[in-house]
């Protein structure tokens, strides 16, 4: 990372896309990606997607972000292992003068609590975003208000807010669809009391076997919970699938 770090910071670099998602990387890379972000102009989107930064790293990214001399437009953290407490430094970075639109921290387990501290960042004049995702961060009525909020105190640029993936409520979604707003796309997909659980556990799901439509050489057991795939088909478990079909 230093070495591609030392090649961004020359003033012969013209690079406007970076990504670096599933790259392996660490909240210290953040470090010298930060002083890139001071020092080039050049740069437009940066993905560091499913790389476990943390929140010293995205602390450190937001520093980069304040520089007047960041150009940034778009960042994408997503899966990143952050919290709540990261949220705080993006507040700020928000609430200063840069030129990020679009910012994606989706799959991160920010909760209420950083959405609000989020939310204390779009209501600042000088907050610029257009497309916020927010999906699998484990927000909930609360947070919407507090999102709703901001909406209400600058609704002139966010376009785009996808909460999918959370538990918003029938009430909130009402609230913030209200034109008002003026969000041209509000994604409320896949919402429900079981997004508000930490990691992979919220896309968790129940899946039945439907028998009519099986293979045959699938077998269920442990009470339905099992299903075994047989690459040469018994005879007589065809015949017990059968009878389970006949049923």
């Amino acid at each position: 990372m230093n070495l591609l770090s030392y090649g961004l910071r020359s003033s012969h670099c013209q690079l406007n896309i970076l990504r670096l998602a599933d790259c392996n990387l660490t909240g210290q890379c953040c470090e010298s990606l930060s002083l890139c972000l001071q020092l080039s102009n050049s740069l437009r989107e940066l993905d560091l997607s499913h790389n476990n930064l943390q929140d010293s790293g995205v602390k450190h990214l937001s520093d980069g972000l304040k520089s007047s001399q960041c150009q940034l437009n778009i960042l994408r953290v997503t899966g990143c292992n952050l919290s709540d407490k990261c949220c705080e430094s993006l507040s700020s970075c928000l609430q200063s003068s840069n030129s990020l639109r679009e910012l994606d921290l989706s799959n991160n387990d920010l909760q209420d609590s950083g959405v609000k501290l989020l939310s204390d960042g779009l209501k600042s004049s000088h907050c610029q975003i257009n497309i916020l995702r927010l999906s699998g961060c484990m927000v909930t009525e609360e947070g919407c208000c507090f999102l709703a909020s901001a909406l209400s105190s600058n609704p002139s640029h966010l376009r785009e807010l996808d909460l999918s993936y959370n538990h918003p409520g029938q009430s909130l979604v009402k609230l913030l669809s209200d034109p008002n707003y003026r969000l041209d796309k509000l994604n409320v997909n896949h919402g429900g009391e079981i997004r508000i659980t930490t990691g992979l556990k919220k896309y968790a799901c129940d899946l039945t076997l439907d028998l009519n439509t099986a293979h045959i050489q699938l077998a269920l057991s442990e009470i339905n919970r099992k299903v075994t795939f047989f690459l040469q088909c018994e005879e007589r478990r065809c015949d017990q699938i059968s009878d389970a079909q006949s049923d």
